[in-house]
C-alpha cells in the first residue's frame, strides 16, 4: 500500500494536492457536460448528458444558451478510484440560428437535459414570389 512507502502526513499532502488539481481541472473543463445539437427547419434541440447533476441555472439569448449544473459528492468515504468529476460546470452553446426565447420546452429525464426552442420568426427563411 501507499502507506508503506510514505509517512501518513505525506500521503495526506498528496491526497490534498490531487483534490486541488482535480478541482482546478473540473472548473476549467470545456465542453462539459457534453452536448448534442439538432437542427430542424423551425426548431433547434439541445441535449446535455448530465446524469447525477442538479440544474443550477439556464440562461437563453436568441443566439446562445448557458447551462450551469452541479454534481455533489455524496459520501465522505476515501475513494480508491474516482472516475466521475464533481463540482459546478458552466457550458455555453451557440444556436445554429436565432431562436425565440419565449417559446421553449425544457425537460430533465434519465440524466439528459433536453431543451427545444422555436426558430425566431425574423430568422426563418422567407419564400419570395416572383411575378
Amino acid at each position: 500500500m501507499i502507506h508503506d512507502l510514505f509517512p501518513v502526513e505525506t500521503y495526506e499532502d498528496i491526497r490534498r494536492l490531487r483534490e486541488s488539481i482535480n478541482s482546478a481541472f473540473n472548473s476549467i473543463s470545456a465542453g462539459y457536460p457534453p452536448c448534442s445539437i439538432y437542427e430542424g427547419q423551425d426548431k433547434t434541440v439541445l441535449r446535455f448528458f448530465a446524469p447525477g447533476m442538479s440544474v443550477i441555472d439556464v440562461v437563453a439569448t436568441p443566439e446562445s444558451l448557458t447551462l450551469t449544473v452541479e454534481r455533489i459528492k455524496t459520501t465522505d468515504d476515501q475513494a480508491i478510484k474516482e472516475e466521475r468529476i464533481f463540482g459546478s460546470f458552466k457550458r455555453t452553446v451557440n444556436f445554429p440560428f436565432k431562436v425565440n426565447t419565449e417559446k421553449y420546452e425544457a425537460v430533465y429525464k434519465n440524466g439528459v437535459i433536453t431543451v427545444t426552442f422555436e426558430r425566431a420568426e425574423e430568422d426563418k427563411p422567407k419564400k419570395i414570389r416572383i411575378k
